[in-house]
C-alpha cells in the first residue's frame, strides 16, 4: 500500500500541473492527456462517476481548456483513490485548508459518526466485478480475501465481513443458520467455491461471477449490516456508530452524496441493487431511484432520531417491523424477476439462497416450491415459474411484514399481483355494486343511509314526529351482539349526543367544541344533535326547508362521526391499541359505509342517502370533472380510504418510532381535507342563493375547520356566519375569505371547482413564492411555513383539555406535509425538537451543557411530560403557556437556525443537488422565523420569532416610527429580512464565508425578542404572588430559558441572577430580586458581549433599558464584523438589479 502510494504521487502531481498550465495558458497540454491515461484507470473501481466524466473530457472528447477548473476540481475528489492525501500533492497550499478526504455522506444520509473505512468496502466488489469479467480469478479471490493494499488495517476484507459475527446479532440469524444446516459459514462457502469454479451445476464465467456479485450484496452486505445494526439497538447506551456502520454497507460510497446515489447506476451495495430493479417493477421515482431507497433513507434518520431519545427498546422493534421487511424487497423483486431465466441462474441461486431462510420460518411449503423454479439444478419444469414464484410469495409477504406496494408489480404481469384482495367473501360488504369492497363486515352500518333515506321521506310528509323517531332510536342498522343476537338498532343521535366521552380527546371534535361554546355553551359538546333538534324543533313545513334536520345529520354528524372512527383508528395504532390487525382494517371499513350508505349508486347524486351522494352532487354544481364514473372528490376521497386500509392491514403496523403511524396519519389528514370539499362547496352556493337556513348548516360545518387557520380570517367568518349574520352585499366578500383558507385546509382552488351559473370571486391559491411578510423566498416553501399552524393547533386542544390530541399533533404532525420523490413526509414539530441535525448550529452546545448542567428538562422532555403526565404542578393555562412557547420560542427558533447553518455549510458543496437543497434550507430558515400567517407590521396574525418582535417593539419603543399608523414594524425585523435577502443572494453567488456570517448575524438579531419579552415579564410577574396560577410565570420561564445559555456564556453570575428569577417554582415569590436586578443582570452580560446592540433592545417605558441611555454598540464581533450596513446594502441593492 505504502509503495503504491508513493508511486502514484508524482503521478497525480504531474496530472494536475498540466491542468493548471492550460489553465493559464489557454493552450490544452499533450502531457495532461498523457498523464491522464496513466491515472485514471486506477479510478474505474474507485469513483467510477468521476472516472467517466474525467476519461471523457480528457482522453475522448479531448481536453477543453474552458474546462480545467472543474476537472482538477473532479479530480481532487479522487485523491483517496490513488491511496494520497491532499497534502501529499499540494503540500501545505491553502487548497487543503477544507479539503474532505472521503465524504461520510452516503445518497443523502450523513451518519453521525465517521464510517468511511466500511463503506468503501464496496469499492473492492467493483474491483471483483472487473476481474472476474478479464477472467482474472485468482485476483479476485486475493481481493476478496485481503482486500484493497492501500487500505489501512482498520479496513475490513469482504471475506472478513463475510465471516464476522456481528451477524449472530440478529434474531435472523437462526432462520438462516437452521435453512442451511448449521452452517455458519455458507456465504463464504458459496462465494469461493463460485471464485474457484468449483460450485456444481454453475461452472460458467457469467453464473459464477452473478453468483459472487449477488452473495456480497445479500448474503454478506446486507446481514452484516443488520447484525450492527441490532448490535446498536442491544447497547446499553444505545450508540450511533453501529447504526450508521450498518448504514454504510447498505448504501456504500460509490453511492456519492446525492440523494438518489450515482445517477451512472456503479452502486454494488443493496441501495444500488434496489435501483437496478425499480424499473422492472415500476416503484423507480422520477430520477430513477428505487422508492425504497427513498423510504430506507428516512428509516435509517429515524433510527438516528429513536438512538438521540434513547430509545433502545423502540429501535430493535423498529429494525423488526420496518427496517428489515422493507431491506427484503430487493432480494423478492430479484427472485420475481430471475424465475425460469437460464441467463439469470446464477442470480436466481442467490436470491435462493439469501431469502428463503425468511419465507421457510413463515412457510416451508412456500419456501420448497419457491426454491424449485428458483434454482436451475432442480429437476422443476419452468413453465410459469414467475406467476407461481409470486403467488407463493403472495401468501407470505403479510408474515415478513413486507408491503406489497413495495415490491410493485413485474412489466407484463400486472394482473399476477402480490396485492390480490384477500378478503373474505363471507365477511366483505360490497357497497354500492362493487364501489369500494372492505375486507370486514359492515353491512349493519351501511344501513344507517336507509335511516336518512326514511327520515327524508317523513319530513316531506311533514311527519316531523316521524323522521324525530328514527333519528333517535333507529330504523335499520341492527346491532347484533357477539352471539349473532339482534340487540337494538344503532341510531343517528347517539353519534353525536355522547360525544364528548367519545370524542373528547380527538382534533377536529375540539375543533367545533372551541368554536361553538361561545354560542351554544355546554351545547358544543354535541353540536350535530344540537343543531339538528332546533330544525326539529322549528317545526318547518310546506317548503324546501323541511328536510333541514335530516341534511344537518348527514353535514354534521355522519360526516363528523366518519372522522371519529378516522382519529380513534389513528389513535389506537399509536397506542398499539388493536387486539388484531383485521381491527383497524374494520374501523377503515366502518368510516367507508358511512360514507357511502346502502343503495348507492356510482356516480349518482340522486341514488343514495349519505356523504357519496351530496358530493356528487356538489360536484355537479361546482363543475368538477367526472372520473371513473364519479367526481374527482369521491374517487379522491375512496382512494384514501383505501391507502388508510392497507396501512393496517400488515403485522404490528403500528410501532413506535414507526412512519407507518405517520404515514397513517398523512393520509387521515389528506382524507379529511378531502371529505370538507361538498360541506365548503354547499357553504359557498347556499350563501350564493341566500338561503340562510343551510348556510348555518354548512357554516357550523366548516367554520371549525378554520380555528387553526389566520387568527383574524377565523374570526371574521365566525362573526358574520355563526354569532352574527352577514348582509347579503358581504355575499362575495366572505366567499373571498373562504377562498382564501383553502392551503390551510389542504385543498385547492382546483379542489373546489368552479360555481355553475353564479358568478363568484375568481379564487387563487397561494404562490409558490409567497413572500413570507417582507420577505420574498426563491424556493417554495409554503409547507414548512405551515408548522404554525401545528402549535395554534396545539394551543387549541390544550385549551380544551384535549392533551393526548395535542401529544399527537406535536409527535406526528399534521399541516406540513412535504411530497418529496413521490413520497408524502409529514415534518412533526417533535421531529425537530430532538433532530441530531441541530448539532450543526455552533451555540447548540451552549444550550445542550447548560440544560445539563442546571438539571433542566430539555424542550422535548418539558412538551411530552406537560402533554402526557396526568399531574403537574402547572395550572392548565401554565401547562398550555409551557408548551406552546417552547414551540414558539425554543423548538422553532433553533430549527429556523438549523436550517440557516444547514444551508450555508451546503453552500460549497459541488454536488449540484445538495447546492439546491441549501437555496431552499436558506428559505425554511425564514419560514420558520415568520410563519404562513404573518402580515408584515401585523401583531394581529402570526405566532413566532418574527410576531414576537412585532408584539414587544411597541412596549420597548424599537418600532419604526415611519410606518403607517395601522402597522407597526419591528426595527429587528428589518434587519432581520435584510440579512435573509444579503445571505439568500450570497448563496446563489456561491459566496459561502457571507452566508455564515449572516446565519450568525441573524441568530444574534433573533435574541433581541427574546431579551425584550424576558424583560417585559420581569416586570409583569414581580407581581404575581407566591403558587401563582397565571401562564405569565410559565410564559417568563421558557422566554429565560431560550436565553440563558447565551447570556452564561458571557456572564455566568448574570445569568445564575435571571435564572434564579425565572425560576418556575411555587414555594417562592417570583421575580424575588426584583425586575431592576434582572435588568442589571442583562446590562453586565450585554457589556461583556460584542452580538446584541443596546439600541436593537430599547427601554421599557418608565423601567428603562438595559445599557445607559444614547448608548449602543453596533454588531461587531469576529463572525460579523463585516456585516456593516453597507455591505448589507450593496447586496440588497444587486440582488434588487438582479431581480429587477
Amino acid at each position: 500500500g505504502s509503495m503504491m502510494k508513493n508511486l502514484n504521487i508524482p503521478l497525480v502531481q504531474a496530472f494536475y500541473h498540466q491542468l493548471q498550465v492550460g489553465s493559464q495558458t489557454d493552450k490544452a497540454s499533450f502531457y495532461a492527456i498523457l498523464y491522464g491515461l496513466t491515472t485514471l484507470p486506477q479510478l474505474a473501481t474507485c469513483r467510477p462517476k468521476e472516472y467517466f466524466y474525467l476519461s471523457n473530457e480528457i482522453t475522448e472528447n479531448g481536453l477543453d481548456v474552458a474546462n480545467v477548473d472543474k476537472l482538477m476540481s473532479e479530480l481532487r475528489k479522487t485523491y483517496d483513490c490513488f491511496g494520497v492525501s491532499c497534502a501529499d500533492i499540494h503540500g501545505d497550499d491553502e487548497i487543503c485548508q477544507n479539503f474532505e478526504q472521503i465524504s461520510n455522506t452516503y445518497a443523502g444520509f450523513t451518519p453521525r459518526d465517521d464510517v468511511t473505512v466500511y463503506a468503501r468496502i464496496d469499492r473492492d466488489i467493483l474491483k471483483l466485478d472487473v476481474l472476474m469479467q478479464e477472467g482474472a480469478w485468482d485476483a479476485a479471490i486475493s481481493y476478496y480475501e485481503h482486500g484493497h493494499p492501500s487500505y489501512s488495517l482498520a479496513t475490513p476484507s469482504l471475506r472478513l465481513l463475510a465471516r464476522d459475527s456481528s451477524w449472530k446479532n440478529s434474531p435472523y440469524y437462526t432462520f438462516f443458520r437452521s435453512y442451511h444446516q448449521d452452517q455458519e459459514s455458507f456465504a463464504d462457502k458459496t462465494i469461493m467455491a463460485a471464485l474457484t469454479g468449483e460450485l456444481e451445476f454453475f461452472t460458467g464465467a457469467v453464473d459464477r461471477k452473478d453468483i459472487v456479485m449477488r452473495s456480497l450484496q445479500t448474503m454478506v452486505l446486507m446481514p452484516a449490516a443488520i447484525g450492527y445494526m441490532y448490535l446498536s439497538a442491544n447497547d446499553d447506551d444505545c450508540t450511533f456508530y453501529h447504526w450508521d456502520l450498518g448504514a454504510a454497507l447498505l448504501i456504500g460510497s460509490v453511492e456519492g452524496t446525492q440523494w438518489g446515489g450515482d445517477d451512472r447506476f456503479n452502486g454494488v451495495g443493496l441501495y444500488g441493487f434496489a435501483k437496478e430493479l425499480c424499473d422492472d417493477f415500476n416503484v423507480c421515482t422520477s430520477s430513477g431511484d428505487s422508492e425504497i431507497n427513498t423510504r430506507l433513507i428516512q428509516y435509517l434518520k429515524n433510527g438516528e432520531d429513536l438512538i438521540s431519545g434513547g430509545s433502545c427498546s423502540n429501535l430493535k422493534r423498529f429494525i423488526e417491523v420496518k427496517l428489515f421487511p422493507l431491506v427484503l424487497v430487493p432480494l423478492i423483486q430479484g427472485a420475481i424477476v430471475s424465475a425460469g431465466d437460464p441467463s439469470l441462474g446464477g442470480q436466481s441461486f442467490v436470491m435462493a439462497q439469501a431469502l428463503l431462510p425468511y419465507v421457510s420460518h413463515f412457510d416451508a411449503d412456500s419456501a420448497d416450491l419457491i426454491e424449485n423454479y428458483l434454482d436451475e439444478s432442480k429437476p422443476t419444469d419452468k413453465t410459469n415459474a414467475v406467476e407461481i414464484v409470486i403467488g407463493e410469495f403472495a401468501k407470505v409477504l403479510g408474515d415478513m411484514k413486507v408491503n406489497c406496494l413495495d415490491v410493485g408489480a413485474l412489466d407484463g404481469l400486472e394482473d399476477s399481483s402480490l396485492c390480490e384482495n384477500n378478503y373474505d367473501p363471507e365477511k366483505a360488504t360490497d357497497l354500492s355494486d362493487g364501489l369500494y369492497i372492505t375486507r370486514t363486515f359492515v353491512e349493519d352500518r351501511a344501513k344507517i343511509g336507509l335511516d336518512i333515506k326514511d327520515m327524508f321521506d317523513k319530513l316531506n310528509l311533514n311527519d316531523m314526529a316521524g323522521a324525530k323517531l328514527i333519528y333517535d332510536s333507529g330504523w335499520n342498522s341492527e346491532i347484533v351482539n357477539e352471539n349473532g343476537k339482534k340487540v337494538g338498532y344503532r341510531n343517528i343521535a347517539s353519534f353525536s349526543n355522547n360525544t364528548a366521552a367519545l370524542m373528547g380527546e380527538e382534533p377536529v371534535y375540539n375543533l367545533y367544541r372551541y368554536t361553538l361554546t361561545d354560542t351554544m355553551g355546554d351545547k358544543a359538546s354535541s353540536y350535530g344533535h344540537t343543531i339538528v333538534n332546533q330544525y326539529f324543533d322549528a317545526g318547518i313545513f310546506g317548503s324546501h326547508h323541511q328536510t333541514l334536520a335530516a341534511e344537518a345529520a348527514v353535514a354534521l354528524i355522519i360526516w363528523g362521526y366518519i372522522v371519529h372512527e378516522l382519529y380513534e383508528t389513528l389513535d389506537r395504532c399509536v397506542n398499539q391499541g388493536f387486539a388484531e390487525d383485521e381491527d383497524g382494517v374494520h374501523s377503515i371499513d366502518e368510516a367507508v359505509a358511512y360514507w357511502i350508505g346502502s343503495d348507492q349508486q356510482t356516480g349518482s347524486r340522486t341514488a343514495g342517502y349519505l356523504l357519496y351522494r351530496l358530493t356528487e352532487e356538489a360536484g355537479e354544481i361546482f363543475n368538477l370533472p367526472v372520473e371513473s364514473g364519479q367526481t374527482r372528490t369521491n374517487r379522491n376521497v375512496l382512494k384514501l380510504f383505501k391507502e388508510a386500509a392497507l396501512h393496517m392491514t400488515f403485522n404490528d403496523a403500528c410501532i413506535e418510532g414507526d412512519t407507518v403511524i405517520t404515514t397513517l396519519g398523512a393520509t387521515i389528514e389528506k382524507l379529511v381535507s378531502q371529505m370538507s370539499i361538498p360541506l365548503i362547496q354547499h357553504l359557498i352556493y347556499n350563501l350564493k342563493k341566500n338561503d340562510r337556513k343551510r348556510v348555518k348548516i354548512y357554516a357550523h360545518a366548516v367554520v371549525p375547520l378554520l380555528a387553526p387557520c389566520a387568527a383574524d380570517t377565523f374570526e371574521h367568518l365566525k362573526k358574520k356566519l355563526i354569532s352574527e349574520t352577514y348582509d347579503v352585499s358581504e355575499v362575495d366578500s366572505i366567499i373571498s375569505i373562504i377562498q382564501s383558507t383553502y392551503s390551510c385546509l389542504g385543498l385547492t382552488c382546483r379542489d373546489i371547482g368552479t360555481l355553475r351559473e353564479m358568478a363568484t370571486p375568481v379564487c387563487s391559491d397561494r404562490a409558490e413564492l409567497r413572500p413570507l411578510a417582507g420577505y420574498a423566498p426563491s424556493t417554495d416553501v409554503r409547507e414548512y411555513s405551515d408548522l404554525d399552524v401545528d402549535i395554534r393547533y396545539i394551543d387549541i386542544m390544550m385549551r380544551q383539555g384535549a392533551l393526548n390530541a395535542a401529544l399527537n399533533i406535536y409527535r406526528f404532525g399534521k399541516h406540513s406535509i412535504i411530497t418529496s420523490r413521490g413520497d408524502r413526509q409529514v415534518i412533526a414539530l417533535r421531529s425537530l425538537a430532538v433532530t441530531t441535525g441541530r448539532s450543526i448550529v455552533p451555540s447548540f452546545s451552549l444550550f445542550e451543557s447548560y440544560y445539563a448542567q442546571k438539571g433542566l428538562d430539555f424542550t422535548d422532555d418539558l412538551i411530552r411530560f406537560e402533554l402526557s403526565s396526568p399531574v403537574s404542578a402547572a395550572s392548565p393555562d401554565q401547562r398550555r403557556a409551557l408548551v406552546v412557547n417552547a414551540l414558539k420560542y425554543e423548538v422553532m427558533f433553533f430549527a429556523a437556525l438549523q436550517k440557516l447553518y444547514d444551508a450555508a455549510h451546503g453552500c460549497s458543496s459541488e454536488d449540484q443537488i445538495r447546492y439546491s437543497q441549501a437555496q431552499q434550507e436558506w428559505d425554511v430558515g425564514a419560514a420558520m422565523i415568520i410563519g404562513s400567517t404573518q402580515s408584515a407590521g401585523s401583531a394581529d396574525n402570526g405566532d413566532l420569532m418574527y410576531n414576537l418582535a412585532i408584539s414587544h417593539c411597541s412596549k420597548f419603543n424599537t418600532c419604526d416610527q415611519s410606518q403607517s399608523i395601522l402597522t407597526k414594524e419591528a426595527k429587528i425585523n428589518q434587519k432581520i429580512e435584510e440579512s435573509l435577502y444579503a445571505g439568500g443572494y450570497l448563496l446563489k453567488s456561491k459566496a459561502c464565508a457571507g452566508v455564515a456570517d449572516f446565519a450568525k448575524r441573524i441568530e444574534n438579531l433573533l435574541k433581541v425578542p427574546l431579551i425584550q419579552a424576558t424583560l417585559f415579564y420581569a416586570v409583569k410577574n414581580e407581581n404575581l404572588p407566591i403558587a401563582s396560577t397565571d401562564p405569565a410565570l410559565a410564559e417568563g420561564y421558557i422566554f429565560s430559558r431560550s436565553i440563558l445559555p447565551y447570556i452564561d456564556e458571557v456572564d455566568p453570575t448574570a445569568a445564575a441572577t435571571i435564572s434564579k428569577n425565572f425560576n418556575f417554582q411555587f414555594t417562592a415569590k417570583p421575580v424575588i430580586d426584583r425586575h431592576k436586578a434582572v435588568f442589571t443582570a442583562f446590562n453586565n452580560a450585554i457589556s461583556k458581549t460584542n452580538s446584541i446592540d443596546c439600541k436593537d433592545i430599547g427601554y421599557l417605558d418608565s423601567n428603562g433599558g438595559v445599557c445607559p441611555p444614547g448608548s449602543g454598540k453596533a454588531i461587531s464581533s469576529a463572525s460579523t464584523q463585516s456585516l456593516s450596513f453597507s455591505m448589507i446594502l450593496g447586496v440588497m441593492t444587486s440582488f434588487l438589479w438582479v431581480v429587477l
